[in-house]
């Protein structure tokens, strides 16, 4: 079986006979998708909006995640935004805030994009009824108190909320200064720096944090994730499975590990850590779509698409797209076009970029090999950054 991969980066609507001016206004009015994950889309956000804490959910100490899904158009507004987990007394407060907040407008090859994804606010659980403190507060009192540590660090966190994040740098940097071994304001520092795309000073501040407490899985985490953002991905590697070491461990480094040996065309190398990581988290919708492109690039088709077949049924992300024409191309591979073409039919309504790329690859299957044996080169490539992580 023979396939070929075309590339595409823009959103179009695949018609059977059309003049090049149609084909090129088309393109310019259908901006590209791009979907990013939670840690990603934090980082666009350039306006935040604090959901208010419903006083009944106070008083019977409601709490804990709400996870949102949201659209984001050209401009970096919100134009959808739906409740996809969390608890129903705050739900509605969630969603008020989640539409008032503003991202950096995203580009494509220079043009403008939507941007697609989720992101989870968590509710304390024991909140207290007494107000927090405001930023005027606690400013007020790091101007009376100036040596203590702990307070230049509540301040910077009050900024990191606000989005404030050249403030928390500041902030947090002089906490350091009058406390060296603060492991917990060099994470956050580390944090602040990536939301300002600083991701070299994020590594050093992460590797600082792990350094000062080598029990922190979150530490080895986000050192990790540092390393994503350079491309370094045998350092990510070696950051997650110290994060695997320790206490607590986050259950996506076991599928990260194996989607960067994937970038380095190592697929064959993936595949432990995936079924290591789906022995313990089985309803893993990430791992299954990261088993199953290990499968696709090592060319045995049927593996990969009862792995993307998983995959789709455990999620309800913008991520399910993806693994739709993923899974299409895995048919392609066993020679199924009648299930590749099913999957088309999936994809046009809410993919058309993938849509259109699949059906090139059905249309020259016969005639043409696909380009390298790595996943890496079968997915488009708006999407291909962003498609590791679909929790």
């Amino acid at each position: 079986m023979k396939l070929f991969q075309f590339s595409f980066t823009s959103n179009a609507v695949c018609v059977l006979i059309v003049s090049w001016a149609s084909l090129l206004q088309v393109v310019a009015q259908t901006p590209t998708v791009v979907h990013k994950t939670s840690d990603e889309l934090q980082r666009e956000i350039i306006k935040w909006e604090e959901p208010e804490f419903p006083p009944i959910a106070r008083q019977i100490r409601a709490g804990g995640p709400v996870v949102v899904e949201l659209e984001i158009n050209e401009k970096g507004d919100v134009v959808s935004a739906r409740v996809v987990s969390g608890h129903p007394l705050l739900q509605a407060a969630t969603l008020k805030a989640a539409r008032l907040w503003k991202f950096r407008p995203a580009k494509v090859n220079k043009l403008p994009a939507r941007l697609a994804g989720r992101i989870t606010y968590t509710f304390p659980v024991t909140e207290p009824l007494s107000k927090e403190k405001t930023i005027s507060e606690l400013e007020e009192q790091a101007q009376k108190e100036p040596a203590s540590a702990e307070i230049r660090y509540e301040l910077a966190q009050a900024y990191f909320k606000a989005t404030r994040y050249g403030e928390a740098v500041l902030q947090l940097s002089a906490a350091i200064r009058l406390k060296p071994d603060y492991a917990d304001a060099y994470l956050k520092l580390g944090h602040a720096y990536s939301r300002l795309h600083f991701h070299e000073k994020a590594l050093e501040a992460f590797t600082n944090a792990a350094r000062l407490d080598p029990d922190s899985s979150e530490a080895f985490h986000a050192l990790g994730l540092a390393n994503i953002a350079l491309e370094k991905y045998e350092e990510v590697i070696k950051a997650l499975k110290l994060s695997l070491e320790v206490e607590g461990p986050i259950t996506t480094s076991y599928f990260l590990i194996g989607k960067c040996h994937v970038m380095l065309n190592r697929p064959a190398e993936a595949i432990a850590p995936s079924k290591e990581g789906l022995a313990k988290y089985p309803d893993s919708d990430m791992g299954h779509y990261g088993l199953g492109e290990a499968y696709l690039a090592l060319e045995q088709y049927l593996d990969a698409i009862n792995e993307f077949k998983q995959a789709i049924k455990l999620s309800d992300g913008p991520g399910k797209a993806v693994t739709h024409f993923q899974l299409g191309l895995a048919y392609l591979g066993a020679e199924d076009k009648k299930s590749a073409l099913e999957e088309y039919k999936i994809l046009k309504p809410v993919r058309a970029d993938l849509a259109e790329q699949l059906l090139q690859n059905i249309r020259t299957s016969n005639k043409t090999k696909l380009v390298g044996k790595s996943r890496i080169n079968t997915e488009p490539e708006a999407v291909r950054a962003n498609s590791y992580e679909h929790e």
